[in-house]
């Protein structure tokens, strides 16, 4: 009975290491193929970094797991992350939100708060993923993204909404 522990998570580990790297120029083309637009890539701090925008909504995309001396050509994970601007809710709200938004079951990604110069405290969502076995990055990805940037506007914007309703009604 060991030993069938041993073989499967020998078979796992050989299949996690058969997984296609993604190359910071797979990955852009990918995205450009499915829709992005204003796509840009660039090396920063090492790690593969890409810039573009889903129907109005920007997003950046780290490649990760990335082996240092291929210069992000041979990466094994991918982390999106899109930001909304939320200067409006002030920062009991935007924690209160944070807190709704990653105790649902249904969430899709994780939210936190950041600060993009020029216009203040943001929420923003992200969805890391890691490629194991077979594993590449491909449309399944990508409509997975679009899901979660879709998602986490109607919940930004449910939130600022309710804010400027509360904001009218107490004004009596």
């Amino acid at each position: 009975m060991r030993y069938l522990g041993l073989l499967i998570g020998l078979v796992v580990l050989a299949a996690s290491a058969n997984a296609e790297p993604l190359s910071i120029q797979q990955a852009m083309r990918e995205l450009e193929n499915r829709g992005a637009k204003s796509v840009s890539g660039a090396l920063l701090f090492g790690d593969p970094v890409i810039m573009g925008e889903f129907d109005g909504q920007g997003f950046k995309l780290i490649l990760g797991s990335c082996d240092r001396s291929t210069l992000g050509l041979d990466c094994r994970a991918t982390v999106f992350s899109a930001c909304k601007p939320v200067s409006v809710l002030g920062p009991q709200r935007t924690f209160d939100a944070i807190n709704a938004y990653n105790r649902e079951t249904e969430a899709r990604g994780v939210l936190y708060s950041d600060t993009i110069i020029g216009l203040g405290n943001a929420l923003c969502v992200k969805v890391r993923r890691d490629f194991h076995g077979e594993d590449i990055f491909d449309l399944s990805d990508i409509s997975d993204w679009k899901l979660t940037i879709r998602d986490f506007e109607a919940y930004v914007d449910g939130i600022v909404r309710r804010r400027d309703a509360e904001a009218i009604l107490s004004d009596d």
